[in-house]
């Protein structure tokens, strides 16, 4: 997985976010709550352009399409304005933070192994499904 997919990931899981998962887990719009299921509104496949997918949320994983494989989610917040998903690969811990924008997500940039990288590309992504 490269680190521009990584990132782009971490974007589309922001923008779909709503206050049901602060709410849920006993957080606020000051102290986000943290969870490892994907709040319902990011569930879903992701991208630019929808017959090329970046990513797809289930309540428990995150399937990133660059790479072709499947991942569980091992810890998700939402502040009401960005999603943080974190996941493990191969390649190590990953945590990208995604700007949630009405019905947009853009991946604004990550922690690939604890090495914190911007997003070098921020194209905003819609659901597909």
């Amino acid at each position: 997985m490269t680190r521009s997919t990584l990132v782009a990931l971490a974007a589309l899981l922001a923008v779909a976010g709503c206050d049901r998962l602060g709410q849920a887990v006993g957080g606020s719009e000051d102290q986000p709550a943290a969870a490892t299921e994907t709040p319902e509104q990011f569930i879903g496949t992701w991208a630019a352009d929808c017959e090329r997918p970046f990513v797809r949320f289930a309540e428990h994983e995150i399937q990133v399409f660059n790479d072709g494989q499947t991942y569980p989610i091992s810890s998700v917040t939402y502040d009401g304005q960005s999603l943080v998903v974190g996941y493990q690969t191969g390649n190590g811990r990953i945590e990208e933070t995604f700007a949630a924008q009405g019905e947009h997500l853009t991946l604004i940039g990550g922690v690939y192994d604890g090495v914190e990288s911007p997003a070098t590309e921020r194209t905003p992504m819609q659901r597909c499904d």
